[in-house]
């Protein structure tokens, strides 16, 4: 707390101008060179009223941060009160330094903010995929936790400049990079926003989609244009969402932050509402949370600490640019204690998530992890309009709040007279759309994933530089006229405006992380990286491939003994093809067959199949259409490619006997069918034929 400031006399005899000293102790207009003895030399010549000339005073960045034309710098509390003609290039009323009145976030309605942001989609998957790697449902609730504490920390260090002062992202950039060098880490942080906003948007309008009737979702409309890389129906939906998240950015901050705010009891009651749900049907939390880990404690923290860094990553992007949000923050108390709702809410969302995706092997006997589809599962009319409005404000919550306003506020800052807010988050909208998310997410979801993740992670060098330089070089003090000032005289211009040690370290910084990729893509077209695109990418492409890669050849050691070494010209009969008879499914052997099925399934990854009563008509016209799929160009077949082992229609390639557990270099299509009514309309649309042949059942 600032009570008082240097003041400035001007006496009514001619006598020469002194500076009255008072309180000192938190003034922000700090001086790299000033130390504390110089100044406490100079103010114990000045408070014996010693006539200083004013040509001689001002001399550091200290003096000159308290000179000015017409300005009266007021410092009365952390706020940090002032009066000053700022630089019209560097300023306009989105980069001003908050006022007083414009401080309205307590912290219950910072805890809000993160109430929209943890209830998503993404959120829903994250300790469930830690229980897909086999650790228990306690282990994968205390990572996410233990990674959350640890972001609550640099969340909170950087929040505090942007209560402090007042001051968004982009301008507290300028005290480490320099008023020009800002812009290089907030448009990098603009880019990821861009990219992830579109995607974000692209996943809010295939939920609206999925959960559309039946009815129109089998209709020509879902039927994919070449042109659009998508169907037009699709598209509506994703348009649709893409308007809704624009009213209310249009608002501006203060449309946000009563978007979280309204949004977050709402979000909470739905939320619950499943959980209920799922404990009713399951039969309470015993069923609910039945899976225990399956790693012994070695392959336990091998898979903790690796799961520990991911977690610590899917916020990060947010705590670089959190003072945007800690501005508007009423004071310290209320941005720490708002923050702390992070590790919480991610706690029990988490919680949430493993609970209700335990129940569902329960429930429906099978593991359902997509909430988007557990929901359409469920069924009824209630429940789908719930569902859409559940899902579509969870990602508006998220999205707005994560991807729109660190966009925006880089815009703003690269061009004050341009770009105000509002401008800046509907260009951001539009870049957004013209990443073609659809694009993005079906025809290369590695690509995605590798390159916005992996960007978003180089933007952990950023937030070092920055607290660095907040912490130990301006210890927390900084001059507020200077922010805005292009003068070379300025505390932050450095060298013309960029501060080149900052930019070198952030070059060494994100050198470790930017030399594997480049190498990989320079090396794209080598014979290891194009298998990513599949077997039949090779031959259709024969005159690429002018070695085989070694990662393709099997070890001697891995390989299946198919010769007899006592007899080496008589085949051994110890690799067969599995065969699976289905006429003992429904007679006394049906046990035994089932474990044949499983087997097969588990050590040879394929099998063949006899008495299955269906005719050979159709299963030449199946055989064909999935031919005529595999025919399909690569960039159409891509579109189907995903991570996410429980995907409705998941096209890959696998190779390796010890990861894939195949014998053989295979592309695959998988399709999930059951029920069928409600995975048709999820199949591809290309071949024409390709749902009707594949959903022929006689």
């Amino acid at each position: 707390m600032v009570s008082k400031c240097f003041t400035l006399h001007a006496p009514s005899h001619h006598s020469s101008p002194f500076l009255t000293p008072s309180t000192i102790s938190k003034l922000p207009c700090p001086s790299r060179s000033f130390t504390n003895f110089s100044l406490s030399t100079k103010l114990r010549k000045l408070s014996n009223h010693v006539p200083v000339e004013g040509s001689k005073l001002i001399r550091t960045r200290y003096d000159r941060c308290m000179q000015s034309n017409h300005v009266l710098l007021r410092c009365s509390n952390s706020s940090s009160n002032y009066e000053f003609e700022p630089d019209p290039t560097l300023t306009n009323e989105d980069l001003k330094p908050t006022t007083p009145t414009q401080r309205t976030f307590s912290a219950l309605e910072m805890a809000s903010l993160w109430v929209g942001l943890v209830v998503g989609v993404p959120s829903y998957y994250l300790a469930g995929s830690l229980v897909d790697l086999g650790m228990g449902w306690g282990q994968g609730i205390a990572t996410v936790v233990a990674a959350n504490m640890i972001l609550l920390v640099p969340l909170v260090l950087t929040g505090h400049p942007g209560t402090h002062y007042g001051i968004s992202f982009p301008v507290l950039a300028r005290s480490s990079f320099g008023i020009h060098g800002a812009h290089i880490p907030t448009l990098l942080r603009a880019l990821v926003g861009c990219g992830w906003y579109g995607i974000e948007s692209w996943i809010g309008g295939e939920a609206i989609f999925l959960l559309l009737p039946k009815s129109i979702k089998n209709s020509t409309l879902c039927q994919s244009l070449t042109w659009l890389g998508t169907s037009p129906l699709e598209f509506l939906c994703f348009m649709a969402f893409w308007l809704a998240q624009l009213t209310i950015v249009w608002k501006g901050m203060d449309g946000i932050r009563e978007l979280e705010k309204f949004s977050a009891p709402i979000l909470i009651f739905l939320t619950s509402c499943l959980l209920i749900w799922s404990y009713v049907k399951a039969g309470g939390f015993g069923h609910m949370l039945s899976l225990s880990s399956r790693l012994s404690n070695k392959e336990f923290w091998s898979l903790f600490f690796p799961s520990l860094t991911a977690n610590i990553s899917f916020w990060a992007t947010l705590a670089l640019n959190i003072p945007d949000f800690t501005r508007y923050a009423k004071s310290q108390n209320d941005q720490i204690i708002g923050q702390i709702g992070l590790p919480i809410f991610m706690g029990l969302f988490t919680f949430v998530g493993i609970a209700v995706t335990s129940s569902t092997k329960v429930i429906f006997g099978q593991v359902i992890s997509n909430p988007i589809q557990l929901l359409g599962q469920i069924g009824g009319f209630t429940t789908i309009i719930l569902a859409i409005i559940g899902i579509s404000l969870a990602t508006i919550t998220t999205n707005i709040a994560a991807n729109v306003v660190a966009p925006a506020n880089a815009l703003v800052n690269l061009s004050p007279k341009l770009f105000t807010f509002r401008r800046g988050a509907l260009l951001t909208a539009i870049l957004g759309i013209a990443f073609q998310p659809w694009r993005l997410l079906k025809s290369s979801e590695s690509f995605v994933y590798t390159w916005l993740v992996g960007y978003s992670a180089l933007i952990g060098p950023i937030g070092g530089i920055i607290l660095v330089d907040y912490y130990l070089i301006q210890k927390r003090n900084l001059c507020l006229r200077d922010l805005y000032s292009r003068s070379g005289l300025g505390a932050y211009y450095y060298s013309r405006g960029f501060n080149v040690a900052a930019i070198v370290a952030l070059v060494f910084g994100v050198l470790p992380h930017i030399m594997p990729s480049a190498m990989t893509i320079n090396d794209d077209k080598a014979p290891e990286i194009q298998y990513q695109k599949g077997v039949k990418q090779f031959y259709d492409n024969g005159n690429l491939l002018q070695r085989v890669p070694k990662k393709y050849i099997l070890p001697p050691s891995e390989r299946p003994s198919i010769t007899n070494m006592e007899e080496p010209n008589v085949a051994m009969q110890n690799f067969q093809l599995p065969i699976i008879d289905f006429a003992d499914l429904i007679g006394p052997n049906r046990s035994h067959a089932l474990q044949s099925l499983a087997n097969a399934c588990e050590n040879y990854g394929f099998f063949q199949v006899v008495n299955h009563s269906i005719s050979d008509e159709v299963v030449r016209s199946m055989l064909d259409v999935n031919v005529r799929f595999f025919d399909l160009p690569l960039e159409e077949r891509a579109k189907y490619m995903t991570t996410d082992m429980r995907a409705p229609v998941r096209y890959g390639t696998s190779f390796s006997q010890t990861k894939d557990t195949v014998f053989c270099w295979r592309d695959f299509l998988k399709l999930l069918s059951h029920p069928l009514s409600h995975f048709i309309p999820l199949w591809p649309s290309s071949p024409v034929d390709f749902r009707t042949n594949d959903s022929t059942r006689k």
